[in-house]
Order: C-alpha cells, then sequence, then structure tokens
C-alpha cells in the first residue's frame, strides 16, 4: 500500500483545491466589481474615477430626417403578386431603374 493511498492531503488534491478556490474567489470579485459599477453596492463613484469612467448621463439620440425616397410597384413573376419599393439608397435605386421598374420620386 502506498503512502499516498490512504485519502490525506495530495499534491494533487492540493492543488485542485487551490486552484478552484481562486477561480472562486476570481468569479467573486467580478460579481461584486459589477455591483459596484451598477450602483447596487457602494464606491460607484470611486470606481469611476479608477477607471476613468463619467457618471454624467448620455445624451438622448437625436435622429436627422431622411432624404427623399423613391417608391415604386411592379408584379413580380415569380412571386407571383404585386410588390412595392421603397428606397432611400441611391445604389437600389439605380438597379431598379436598370430593371426598368416604374418608381415615383417623393
Amino acid at each position: 500500500m502506498r503512502a499516498g493511498a490512504g485519502g490525506g492531503w495530495t499534491r494533487r488534491r492540493v492543488l485542485g483545491a487551490s486552484l478552484g478556490g481562486a477561480v472562486g474567489l476570481a468569479a467573486a470579485g467580478a460579481g461584486a466589481l459589477e455591483l459596484v459599477a451598477r450602483g447596487v453596492l457602494p464606491g460607484q463613484q470611486v470606481l469611476n474615477r479608477l477607471d476613468g469612467a463619467c457618471s454624467v448621463p448620455d445624451p438622448p439620440l437625436a435622429f436627422a430626417t431622411p432624404g427623399p425616397s423613391v417608391s415604386g410597384s411592379f408584379y413580380s413573376r415569380a412571386r407571383r403578386q404585386p410588390v412595392s419599393l421603397l428606397s432611400y439608397d441611391d445604389r437600389l435605386l439605380a438597379a431598379a431603374r436598370a430593371m426598368e421598374i416604374p418608381l415615383a420620386e417623393g
């Protein structure tokens, strides 16, 4: 019978336990850091100063008005039904004109 076969702490068990503990500690630290970043736990201002983040809210999104549109419709033999087309993209419009699709400028 070998000396380590009695169920004691072998080198493999010690390394496995320490690696498992380190992984668990890292996961707990990452979770706590996320809770601080979201303001659930105290320390958000300190964290913002450390990582250079700003706690000022983002400005609201502002969308520009779309440019001129072109629309049209045609009968599709492949689909066996009328198909409508509305586009703001000049490349798609050029392709539609090349296929002689009747388009209305709008």
